[in-house]
């Protein structure tokens, strides 16, 4: 799971339990929880948080400008069929949603509260918001059939509420951490030449895609000026997600390396002055060199990258 966010339009019931006014024998908040719902397709709150088989458990939670403080979620197998919950926001209130980040001390229920927690990676955020400011963001948070839910967190969403978006390479030590272990069979090496072979040519880039970036950038590497054919890949700057994203302003001409590291992260380009950023982890290494430099530019204007799509890529570069 990469960026993704919960949000919770909170109810009188919920608001009540957060500043100590609800009833202390039941008959709504008294347990000074937030309430959630069970988990669901929509609501897959126990895949959000990476529960396994606990039903509590306490998360370090960071906020804008408050420092960070834990969450603790919990479920209650006979209410409710399971429902989770963030437990205590009374005593143990999030600095996010307190009164010195803007939470309201009345209720409005023409303009509630919404509390937001973002996922990105294995890093979790606290956000406080109002009904009012989601609409205003109503193509980037679908908010409107429940009052809650858990979405990816899109680039619009992660800038206006100020919160780093996962970079690549923390993505891709996250796969292959849940990634299957492979056992060695004699017996498959022909099917497995096979896969290979279809690999290198996914890789160097779909037919009509690299041929157009070898043409714009008359078979060079953008970073190294590499000319050497066999070992130019045809870049995407935004993840490949299918013949949409095969178009020459999301792609670049790569050598076989640099195209690794450019997927990881751990190499951008600066969308501004578009020079190579190479990340401190390269920073003992020879790539080194290219730190600063200026990219290659294409043959015609047409082919030049976008600005949107580099600064994707720039903001989920590994600094």
């Amino acid at each position: 799971m990469s960026d993704y966010v919960l949000w919770k339009q909170l109810t009188r019931t919920d608001f009540n339990s957060m500043h100590g006014t609800a009833s202390p024998f039941g008959r709504g908040g008294g347990a000074r929880h937030i309430a959630l719902g069970v988990s669901t397709r929509r609501f897959p709150i126990e895949q959000f948080l990476s529960v396994g088989n606990r039903s509590r458990l306490s998360i370090q939670v960071e906020s804008k400008n408050f420092g960070s403080a834990p969450l603790v979620f919990a479920s209650i197998p006979g209410r409710r069929h399971g429902e989770w919950m963030i437990a205590d926001q009374l005593k143990h209130r999030h600095p996010a949603w307190t009164e010195d980040s803007g939470f309201p001390t009345k209720y409005n229920p023409a303009n509630p509260p919404v509390i937001l927690v973002f996922r990105t990676g294995e890093k979790f955020h606290a956000r406080l918001a109002t009904l009012k400011q989601l609409n205003a963001l109503a193509t980037e948070l679908p908010h409107g059939a429940t009052q809650k839910g858990i979405t990816p967190a899109t680039d619009v969403m992660l800038s206006n509420f100020n919160v780093s978006p996962v970079d690549l390479m923390s993505s891709f030590q996250e796969y292959l951490t849940n990634f299957p272990p492979v056992t060695f069979d004699p017996g498959s090496l022909e099917d497995a030449r096979e896969k290979q072979l279809a690999v290198m040519v996914r890789r160097q880039g779909q037919g009509s895609f690299r041929k157009a970036l070898l043409s714009a950038y008359s078979e060079r590497c953008v970073m190294t000026r590499t000319r050497t054919s066999w070992v130019l890949e045809a870049a995407h700057i935004v993840p490949y997600l299918g013949k949409k994203t095969n178009v020459l302003p999301n792609g670049l001409l790569l050598r076989a390396d640099v195209h690794t590291l450019f997927d990881l992260g751990l190499i951008s380009i600066e969308p501004n002055e578009r020079r190579i950023t190479i990340s401190k982890v390269l920073q003992q290494s020879p790539y080194r060199g290219l730190h600063g430099r200026p990219v290659l530019q294409p043959n015609r204007a047409s082919a030049q990258p976008s600005a949107d799509a580099l600064a994707y890529h720039y903001s989920r570069f590994r600094k």
